[in-house]
């Protein structure tokens, strides 16, 4: 909770350093390369900003482990006479500026995964930055941010020494966590010393550091699910242990009987009587069929055919699912986990959508769902979760486009959750020294 809290506070001053132009710029364009660099410019009658960001494509699992790195940008809006600043924790910083014929050419030596770049030539866009930020407390955005990577390498130390006691750590992640104390540490006693400036690199490698450990235990983890929201307990670091300790018993799981009835899909009365229920949509330009039948079976003699046909916009999207399917409810007591797994097949990718056959659990919701575009031939999927209140669960499919989906052998399986290990805490005795002074008692409780 302190960690979001302070994360917010700091995310909310540089969205303020931001606002001329958040609020009036106009974005000119976005630009990527090879080099997986992406860049966006918003542009003012005063000056413009680069937002430049080292993307993987995996953010949404990985986030901020792009080495640290020379950059060059090719800025192509801006006027000759502009100079180029680095927008950062510690202020406004010249940048190197060169002009070609394409236009001009900044480099920046240390570029984090994240940076902000104003050109302007314009002095009252730089008197409002530097009052923005002296409005802020003198320093107070930096001790923030190393307070920030000071909390994510608490978090880390614990995920390293619950994970070295499953005997699940990993000789990449140890490195990069040494290296990222080694540099928080010399960014402490800069800061000690207020070198705020020449600190800030240090606190730069220091989360690039941390973001690899995150990589290297996370994708470990992860191999053995087809997506990260087949297990939500991937969702952080510091659930990383437990995460371990529950797929001990998902071997156990996977032998449990079937709770969930009519999931075979071989008998329509069976289905209904157990609460088996179908939507369709209300446009009246869309047709929707549901039936079991030989042609979709993956094993035994009948599958599920989910089929929605009619005109629409071309390329527009539905507003909503022409088709959902809802399970009949399984019961879950307190303390137990729950595995779905079932098999899909969508032979051609369904139209006016961009979604295809999402599946979700009535426990984990929709925003933990898991998506289904066109399919090599069957295709399983999982999904594990647990309750802490006694509830039952059901199993929603929606068809959210036109065209014909698949699916059969549904099943979901409960069974105790083992109970937690008590938490370690960190030990090592290299931990770095405060950063800064910190504020008093009565601030701190109000944060």
């Amino acid at each position: 909770t302190r960690l979001r809290s302070q994360t917010l506070q700091w995310l909310n001053e540089h969205v303020s350093l931001l606002e001329p132009w958040i609020i009036g710029g106009v974005v000119m364009g976005e630009v990527s390369n090879e080099d997986g660099l992406a860049i966006t410019t918003l542009k003012t009658n005063r000056g413009q900003l680069l937002l430049v960001q080292h993307v993987t494509g995996l953010e949404q699992y990985f986030a901020g482990d792009p080495p640290i790195q020379i950059t060059r940008v090719q800025d192509v809006y801006s006027a000759v006479a502009d100079q180029a600043y680095l927008l950062n924790d510690a202020g406004l910083t010249p940048l190197p500026n060169e002009r070609n014929t394409n236009g001009g050419v900044i480099q920046i030596d240390k570029c984090p995964a994240i940076a902000a770049i104003i050109l302007t030539q314009n002095p009252v866009v730089l008197n409002r930055v530097n009052q923005t930020l002296e409005s802020f407390g003198l320093n107070a955005t930096i001790d923030r941010r190393a307070e920030l990577t000071r909390q994510w390498m608490t978090f880390t130390q614990i995920a390293e020494n619950e994970l070295g006691r499953l005997s699940r750590s990993d000789p990449v992640a140890s490195g990069a966590f040494n290296e990222a104390l080694n540099a928080l540490q010399q960014a402490e006693g800069l800061i000690l010393s207020n070198s705020y400036q020449t600190a800030l690199p240090f606190l730069d490698l220091a989360d690039q550091k941390l973001a690899t450990v995150r990589r290297a235990l996370l994708s470990i983890a992860r191999d053995q699910f087809s997506t990260q929201t087949s297990a939500p307990l991937l969702s952080h670091i510091s659930l990383l242990a437990r995460h371990w300790e529950l797929t001990q018993s998902i071997p156990a799981l996977e032998q449990i009987a079937n709770g969930l009835p009519g999931g075979d899909f071989e008998n329509l009365e069976h289905m209904l009587q157990n609460g088996w229920e179908q939507v369709g949509s209300n446009d009246q330009n869309i047709e929707t069929r549901v039936e079991l039948t030989a042609s979709a079976a993956g094993a035994g003699e009948s599958g599920l055919l989910l089929t929605a046909r009619g005109t629409a916009k071309s390329g527009a999207a539905l507003d909503v699912p022409p088709l959902v399917i809802r399970s009949a409810a399984v019961p879950v007591r307190n303390s137990q986990m729950f595995l779905v797994h079932g098999w899909i097949r969508i032979d051609s990718a369904l139209q006016n959508t961009e979604n295809g056959v999402v599946i979700y659990d009535s426990v984990g919701g929709r925003p933990l769902a898991m998506q289904f575009g066109k399919t090599n031939g069957w295709q399983e999927f999982k999904l594990y979760r647990a309750v802490g209140e006694s509830t039952s669960v059901r199993l929603n499919i929606e068809l959210t486009g036109l065209g014909t989906a698949m699916l059969d052998e549904i099943t979901i399986r409960t069974i105790d959750i083992p109970a937690a290990a008590p938490a370690s805490t960190p030990t090592n005795s290299n931990a770095p020294p405060p950063a800064t002074a910190r504020r008093d008692s009565e601030t701190s409780d109000k944060q």
